[in-house]
């Protein structure tokens, strides 16, 4: 269960990185 649980947590981290990202390529272009 606990592996479980961290692989969602990177999950999320992951998608947030990436939502950063393109807020970040937005403002640059």
């Amino acid at each position: 269960m606990t592996r479980r649980v961290t692989w969602a947590g990177g999950e999320k981290r992951k998608s947030i990185q990436v939502l950063l990202f393109f807020e970040v390529f937005r403002n640059i272009y």
